[in-house]
């Protein structure tokens, strides 16, 4: 927007001073006559021609128009959506993840018969892979990585010496590690936004409640329904993945006998496996922090960790009244007597092996489950579209809701404030020809060719292929002062006429005339500049491409209308005017 407006300001100045002042200088006094004059009049002279049979009748031509417009809309559902188009930046991620018991050397074996795949694929140069980091400085960047999980990036040929997009090589990809069993893929382009940052997820459902266990049953249902939609690759849930876990509860009529609190088994287990700081030690070193720990043999295993001695951190008396014997669920402790220290915590403590979610992840302060998606062939508006279908018939309980989040989130941020935009920048050219013109009619003429450029809006992004975007929405804005300039120039010529004292009808087809040749130069010139990024050539053309194709699209359709059907819209509007 910036490069835009500065563009034009400089240009206006250049047009106000150095064009005249070059002009004076280099052309001839008088213009040279043809030598040979085309027959009929030339172009021009057929278009008035036209032009003076539409002025006739145009009521007809401009219902034509309207019901072409329409027939344009009936197709609008038909180019999808998406938040900004895939960059190909010659990388597909693949991150691959073993059952959550795999040890670090199964994994970094599997891994390297992953890449051996990877690198017979076509348009694959290299691939550089990582397993079980454990760090997030580790791999060069690939982030933290558990014992069972790996990372491979596949860097592609530059686009010149391949055949295949990179989202067309991360489907040959998806479709050969299709078949490995045991171990969950997900392949993916390697995309990046605008600022620089990793796009998000295409399709991400957030699901909120109270209860795990009626989160992992509803997620496991929304999941099936995503998989069924079209497009939709690699979904999965974030309680699919598991892993073992040990669930430790206090055995309370033991810990009553004994005075011993949950809180401090737990800074007793915390202690033992994971070390406590006790103090400092101040060496010739330096200064040395001093752990306490349990030596790790004697935590190597469950049966290991039951036989620790527990002692508890403080003497604590029994309590000062007992239920009486024979009643209540403490009946046995009637006639309590104190354990004899230390006691073995498998004695204390409860210890049950189950497999557990990989963390228990909270969104406005709600436990909440997360459903992802990968999308492919599709764009992604639609594939929303279809799952928001599916989960028509979803009967969520009470305290739990569903939320798209992802970049169906992102899209519908960056559309409405774009909408808003394109209202505000609507308006503002609006106030601008109500000045220059100084009425409220002529401007609504004007404006009538905004809806004539849809028609090539659409139909570019149908013949292109292309999906509504970001930058979709901001060739649209900058269409917005484009196309009202051919507009403006007409009807300025038609009003200095009238203003001379010509008759309605033959000012308007003289204007259109004379205003005939600066109209398709302007016109022309802009379309071949967006011409070469219509095309999608180059590094980073597949955000540029769609600006271009609705900006050439829509220039060229509003053009060839507003030559028609804008003389006639303003015929029809001052005839009327000046007949009351």
């Amino acid at each position: 927007a910036l490069t835009v407006s500065f563009a034009l300001l400089t240009s206006l100045l250049a047009s106000l001073t150095l064009v005249p002042l070059l002009a004076s200088r280099f052309l001839s006094p008088a213009p040279t006559p043809r030598k040979n004059p085309p027959k009929g009049g030339g172009y021009s002279y057929l278009y008035s021609r036209a032009l003076g049979r539409l002025l006739q009748n145009p009521r007809p031509a401009l219902a034509l128009v309207l019901l072409f417009l329409g027939a344009s809309l009936y197709f609008l559902p038909r180019i999808g959506s998406e938040f900004l188009p895939p960059i190909d930046e010659g990388i597909v991620n693949i991150s691959m993840e073993l059952p959550p018991d795999t040890p670090l050397a199964a994994t970094a074996a599997r891994a390297a018969a992953v890449e051996e795949k990877l690198l017979q694929v076509e348009g694959v140069k290299s691939v550089k892979t990582a397993a079980g980091t454990g760090s997030s400085l580790g791999a060069g960047g690939f982030g933290s990585l558990a014992g069972n999980q790996a990372r491979l990036e596949a860097l592609l040929a530059p686009p010149l010496e391949r055949e295949q997009t990179a989202r067309e090589a991360a489907d040959a990809i998806r479709d050969l590690l299709a078949g490995e069993e045991g171990t969950l893929f997900k392949v993916e382009e390697s995309r990046q936004s605008s600022g620089g940052g990793f796009m998000e997820n295409p399709v991400s459902i957030s699901l909120r409640g109270p209860d795990l266990g009626v989160l992992e049953d509803l997620s496991a249902g929304i999941a099936a329904a995503v998989e069924r939609v079209p497009g939709t690759r690699e979904t999965v849930s974030s309680f699919q993945v598991r892993r073992p876990e040990v669930i430790t509860s206090v055995r309370r009529e033991e810990a009553l006998r004994m005075g011993v609190s949950p809180l401090e088994v737990a800074a007793y287990l915390r202690t033992a496996l994971q070390g406590q700081q006790v103090g400092r030690l101040l060496a010739s070193g330096g200064e040395q922090t001093i752990y306490l720990k349990v030596e790790p043999e004697r935590c190597s295993s469950l049966e290991a960790l039951k036989a620790l001695p527990f002692i508890p951190t403080a003497s604590r008396p029994l309590p000062a009244a007992l239920p009486a014997s024979g009643s209540g669920p403490y009946a046995a402790l009637a006639a309590p007597t104190l354990p004899a220290f230390p006691v073995r915590l498998g004695e204390l403590v409860e210890f049950t092996e189950a497999r557990g979610p990989l963390a228990i992840r909270r969104s406005d302060q709600m436990r909440s489950a997360y459903i992802e998606s990968q999308v492919s062939g599709r764009d992604v508006g639609s594939v929303i579209a279809d799952i928001r279908r599916e989960l028509t018939g979803l009967d969520l309980p009470y305290g739990y809701t569903l939320e798209f989040e992802g970049e169906q989130r992102l899209m519908e941020e960056a559309f409405a404030d774009l909408r808003l935009a394109l209202l505000l920048s609507l308006f503002l050219v609006y106030m601008i020809m109500a000045a220059q013109f100084e009425s409220l009619r002529q401007p609504f003429v004007i404006m009538f060719t905004l809806p004539l450029a849809l028609t090539g809006i659409i139909g570019g992004l149908l013949l292109s292929g292309r999906p509504f975007s970001v930058p979709v929405y901001i060739g649209i804005i900058m269409l917005g002062g484009i196309v009202v300039n051919n507009a403006i120039v007409m009807l300025d010529h038609i009003n200095r006429l009238r203003r001379k004292g010509e008759e309605l009808r033959a000012a308007v087809i003289e204007g259109a005339r004379v205003r005939l040749r600066p109209i398709l130069m302007t016109s022309l010139t802009t379309l071949l500049a967006m011409f070469p990024l219509a095309l999608g050539l180059g590094s980073g053309a597949e955000i540029q491409a769609p600006l271009a194709v609705v900006v050439a699209g829509g220039l060229f359709t509003s053009t060839l209308l507003t030559l028609f059907v804008v003389p006639a819209l303003y015929y029809l509007v001052e005839r009327r005017w000046q007949h009351g």
